[in-house]
Order: structure tokens, then sequence, then C-alpha cells
């Protein structure tokens, strides 16, 4: 920068002109801006060498490079004042103000110009940098997919920790930096998809997943706060969710990254939202809510990996329990159910959400706040499932597949609630009309004509659960009573003849205890129901596996209360055709 140095003198009025004393300042520029004044323009001061060969130079400097600020005016150990008329001296103030401005503009140029320079530098380093790390960063994506089946334990560690290094300097950068780092992640991600499952277990607990956890963070609070995502950010979310996927589902241990206590928080923000005012639950978010839909499958798909094997932590994702209740309690799914078309094969995100995946994430959890979690759900939804049931059954015979799926759920949900927890099935005695739509379900012929030896249909679930639901329930006396009196012992028959097992245990526990006495009566070739029973229970105790709940069950239906009535009968019958 130009620099301005500044001088002052004082010249005192001569005697014999009688002019007053001025103050002059004198400025001294750099040679380039010297030498460009005109002749007229040269200071009044000179030096004592100048005054005595009376030569005024015009040109001090013949050469820039000569330039010297002690050579120039200040050389002299002393000043000799020229007088001069005191409005010159104003007029010469006047002067030095303009060209000292005039100056100082084109210095603010030079260095306008000088910093876009340097900017223009700093921004191709950038472009350098980014440019060698896209390109490290590709190369290892390339030999991931290129080694996906056969790579090594040894080399994907290798790998992952070299990308781990590029990857921690995208995290210091800006947000519209990081953007531009998207697509690189996305290209990381989708390479790694391709790797062999095991393989990529044995490293879910690398620090390479724990900056997958910063950007899944920071993708659902930049979801929450704006209520949308870009392109690259909804497929980086998608790619995330399936790498999540893949690791619970093959992994023992959870992946630290998806149990990290913040990101569970940011999730669980996003549930409450969904079930306070229905954010994201708008067209507009239908592929970002897909990809939330399939992050919460991966939490309970994990939970129930957990309950399969006894894990003694069962609160892992506590911070989602709460907020799932919620939006099973919540008027969008009472809405979302009522608008259910029954006869729709195809379900929306929303409705896979509100009426399936949240359900499923509240019956895989099996910890010590399940029991009171359980208690405020059915206080206030057992009156909402008489309705939207009461409602739906009304074309039960030409129910759908997604139809009868949805309609499981809530027989899930409730078995779920209910199971070892006589306080909560204490409540159903207010609700008998449910009692009464479920007994109505065991005699479509749309369910009973359809069901399978394993769980692997719907209406095998459907039924299984209902018939579930029914025994859990007999065990409240006015529920009990009440299934008495509606005269059920032929729906509950025809069922011991169907494939699957755990329908027929159920059935047989019904008619032992749930069947008023005078169907009893009425019921004929009891002697082969007794023989089918015992013949359950020879086979269940021969069998070396693990079938102790068949066993306890079986033992039930034996002590079960009409199970002495029966055994009257086939004697009765016996003695009658004796004689």
């Amino acid at each position: 920068m130009t620099s301005w140095n500044s001088s002052s003198s004082c010249h005192p009025s001569s005697s014999h002109t009688g002019i007053l004393p001025a103050y002059v300042y004198y400025y001294s520029y750099s040679p380039n801006l010297y030498q460009s004044f005109p002749s007229h323009e040269q200071s009044y001061v000179i030096s004592a060498e100048q005054k005595q060969s009376q030569q005024i130079t015009t040109d001090y400097f013949p050469h820039q490079n000569q330039w010297d600020i002690s050579n120039s005016i200040e050389k002299s150990s002393y000043r000799t004042s020229v007088p001069f008329p005191s409005f010159m001296t104003r007029e010469r103030n006047q002067f030095n103000l303009r060209t000292k401005k005039k100056y100082h503009r084109l210095d603010n140029q030079r260095s306008i110009q000088t910093l876009s320079v340097v900017t223009q530098l700093d921004h191709d380093t950038n472009e350098e940098y980014h440019s060698n790390n896209d390109f490290s960063i590709k190369k290892f994506s390339h030999i991931l997919k290129n080694q996906s089946k056969n790579i090594t334990n040894e080399e994907l560690t290798d790998i992952l920790h070299k990308l781990t290094n590029v990857m921690k300097n995208f995290e210091k950068h800006n947000h519209q930096e990081q953007q531009h780092q998207l697509p690189v992640l996305i290209d990381i991600l989708n390479a790694l998809l391709d790797v062999n499952s095991v393989m990529l277990t044995s490293v879910s607990q690398n620090s390479f997943f724990s900056i997958c956890q910063k950007y899944l963070i920071n993708l659902l609070q930049q979801w929450h706060r704006l209520g949308s995502l870009t392109d690259d950010e909804s497929s980086t979310f998608r790619s995330l969710v399936k790498l999540a996927n893949i690791l619970t589902n093959s992994a023992s241990l959870v992946p630290s990254w998806l149990s990290d206590s913040t990101l569970l928080d940011t999730i669980a923000t996003c549930l409450t939202d969904i079930a306070t005012t229905g954010k994201f639950l708008d067209h507009n978010n239908k592929y970002h809510f897909k990809h939330f839909t399939h992050l919460i499958e991966t939490y309970t798909l994990y939970q129930q990996y957990l309950n399969q094997h006894n894990h003694f932590n069962k609160d892992t994702f506590i911070q989602l329990l709460h907020p799932i209740q919620q939006c099973l309690t919540s008027n969008h799914f009472i809405n979302t159910f009522t608008n259910l078309s029954t006869t729709s094969n195809s379900l929306t995100t929303v409705q896979k959400f509100l009426l399936l995946k949240s359900p499923a994430f509240l019956t895989s959890y099996n910890g010590p706040a399940l029991e009171e979690t359980m208690h405020q759900l059915l206080s206030t939804m057992l009156s909402h499932y008489v309705t939207i049931l009461g409602q739906a059954m009304k074309s039960c015979a030409h129910w759908s597949q997604s139809m009868i799926r949805c309609v499981e759920s809530i027989l899930a949900t409730i078995n779920h609630g209910t199971h070892e927890f006589p306080n909560n099935v204490k409540m159903m005695s207010d609700h008998l009309a449910l009692i009464d739509h479920v007994l109505k379900l065991l005699d479509e012929p749309i369910l009973y004509n359809n069901v399978n030896e394993t769980l692997s249909n719907g209406e095998t679930m459907l039924l299984n659960s209902a018939m579930r639901f029914l025994v859990l329930m007999m065990s409240e006396p006015n529920v009990l009573a009440h299934m008495k009196e509606s005269h059920a012992a032929q729906s509950f028959l025809r069922l011991t003849s169907c494939k699957n097992e755990g329908v027929v245990l159920n059935a047989y526990t019904l008619l032992a205890n749930a069947i008023h006495e005078d169907d009893i009566k009425l019921m004929l070739n009891l002697d082969q129901l007794l023989a089918k029973i015992i013949q359950s229970l020879k086979l269940t105790l021969k069998e070396k596996s693990d079938k102790k709940n068949q066993t306890k069950q079986l033992l039930g239906i034996l002590k079960g209360k009409n199970i002495s009535e029966l055994f009257r009968s086939v004697c009765k019958e016996d003695r009658t055709r004796s004689t």
C-alpha cells in the first residue's frame, strides 16, 4: 500500500514582506506516484544544496528502484523557509487534500485488486485441495466396489481409516462446503453397501461410522428445522439408513453410533412433532419420511433381536418409546385408520408409519417401562379401537391384505400391553364391544379358509392374534362371562382343524374355559376332541425341543373348567353306545 508520510513546518513572517505566518504540510509519495506529478506541482521547500545551485530538479528519481525517502525532502539537516502569499498556502493545502483523496482511491482500488488475487489463490488452493480429496475418495470407493465380495477385514479397516482422515476435514467446513461434499459421501456409502454384510458388521465400531452418525444427526436436525432436504441430502439420508439397517440386522452388538444419545434425542424430537403437529406428514416430505420410517424400522428389528437373545439391557432405545406412544395415541393415528380403504392393497408411507411401523416398535419393546406405557396407551385408545373396528367389520368379507395387516397390528398391540399385566386386562371390562368384534372375525371364511401352517400370510397372523387376544382377556371375570354368553363354541371348534399349531392350541384353551355349559351338551364327537388334546400333549412332551410354552398351555387346557364336563359327556356317550 502507498505510504503517506506527513510533516509540518511553520514559516514565520518576514520583516520585509509583512506576510502572516502559514503552516505547510509536506507529503512524500512512492516513486510511481511522485513521478506522475507535473513539474509545477513540486514543493516550494528546497534544501540548502538546491538553493546554492539555484536549480530545482524536476526528476529526482531517474530510476524507479532508487527510491529512498531519506534522499528526497528530508535529506538535509535543516530546512529553509520560502515565504509566499497566504492565498497560495490555502490553495496548496486544498490541492494536497484533493491529491490525497485521489491517490487514496487509487490505493483502495489497488488493495481490492490485491485482495481479489489473494482470494482467487485461496479459492484455487481450496479447489485443488477438494480435487485431491475427491480423487482419493473416488479411488477408495472404486476399490470397495471392485473388491466388495472378497475384501478382507484388514483391507476394509485400512480403507475406512484413510477415509476417516479425509472426511474429518470436511466437518470443519461451513454448510455450503459440506453440501459440496455430500456427493462424495454418497459414493462412499454406496460402495460400502456392496460389501458383504458379515464383513461390514465386523468393522461396525470403526471411527468412520462416527462421522456417519454426525451427518445423520445434522440431516435430521436440518429436516426438522427447515421441513425439507435437498436431493443430495435426501440421497445421503437414504444411504445412511440402509447402512444402519445392514449393520443392525447382522450384528450381535448394536453399533455405538446408532445408540448415541444425541442421535436418539434428535429422532425423538422428530417423532414428537409428528405426533403433536403432524409435521412431515405432508406430500412434500414423502421421500424423506420414507427414509425416516425405515430408520424407525431399523431400531425395531434390533429390539426384536434383543428380545430373542434375552439381552440384559431392554432400554437401549428408551428415548424413542414415549414419542412412539404419542404417535399411536394421536389424532393422526385415528384419522389415518378411519380413512383407510378396506379394499386397497397398498399403503402410503404415512399409513405404514402410523398403522404398522410405530406399533411394531412398541411391541418389540420389553423393558421395565412397558406396563405403564401400555396402560397410558390402552386407557386412551380402547374406545377408539372399538369404533375403528366396528366401522371396518362392515366390509370384513372384502378386506385387502393391507387392511388385514392393520387390524392385526391393533390386536398385537393390545396383546403386548395385557400379557402378564392383569391391571391392563381389567380395562377391557368397559369395552366388551371389542370382544364382539374379535369373535365375529373368527367366523369369516376369508380368514379361516386361508390359515397356513406358519405365520406366513396376513390371514394366519390375524387369526393367531385374535385367538391369543381372547385367551388373554378371559382372565378377567366379566370378559369371560361375556364370552360364554356369546355362544362361540362352534367357532372355536372349527379352528381346531386348521393347520396352524398356535391357533389350534388357543382354540383348545377357549373350548376348555370360555364356552357355555349348554354348548358342550350340543357338541358332537367330544371323544375325538379330547383325544386330539391328549395326543398333542404327548407329542409335545416327546419332542426334545423348546416347547415349554406349548406344554404349559396343554396342561392348562386339561385343567380347564369345561374339561371335566367334556369327560362326563364322553363317558355318557360311551354308555349310550354300549347299551
